[in-house]
């Protein structure tokens, strides 16, 4: 079940005690949406330090929604939480080309791996490049404290 962090407007600054106050021993991991849609926030490397520093800490994964990454304006940069120190091993980036190339009306129709992994074993990467799209792991506001067991 999903627990939300709200941040609120006109700057949608993180805001890491409520962050931190949302993790629970059940939790597994962090959404963060950067860049996201309609917001427009793009989180600072200090502020994906932050997260990367309580994931760290509670041993969580990071989950990024990268989708709007080359959709950066007013001189901000995009910085992927997989390209800071210590968190590459501990990030699932997801993406998409439909944004970038506006392709976002083309019936993409694969919804299954190509190469289904056997019962019992694990996909791998490459297959799950090729599952149904992640954009759908839309959430109402761009961090979310996710995945409890």
């Amino acid at each position: 079940m999903p627990v939300y962090v709200a941040m609120q407007p006109p700057d949608w600054q993180l805001p890491l005690d409520a962050l931190e106050a949302a993790i629970t021993p059940r939790t597994r991991g962090i959404m963060v949406n950067t860049p996201a849609n309609p917001t427009g926030k793009v989180f600072s490397r200090a502020e994906l330090e932050a997260i990367g520093a309580l994931a760290v800490r509670h041993d969580l994964w990071i989950f990024t929604d990268e989708v709007y990454e080359h959709f950066v304006f007013d001189g901000r940069e995009h910085v992927s939480a997989a390209a800071l120190p210590g968190l590459r091993e501990r990030t699932i980036t997801m993406n998409a080309l439909s944004k970038t190339f506006a392709i976002t009306g083309w019936p993409w129709r694969s919804t299954q791996p190509a190469n289904p992994a056997p019962e019992g074993e694990r996909l791998h990467a490459s297959d799950l490049a090729r599952a149904s799209p992640c954009a759908r792991m839309v959430t109402r506001v761009p961090v979310t404290a996710i995945i409890h067991a």
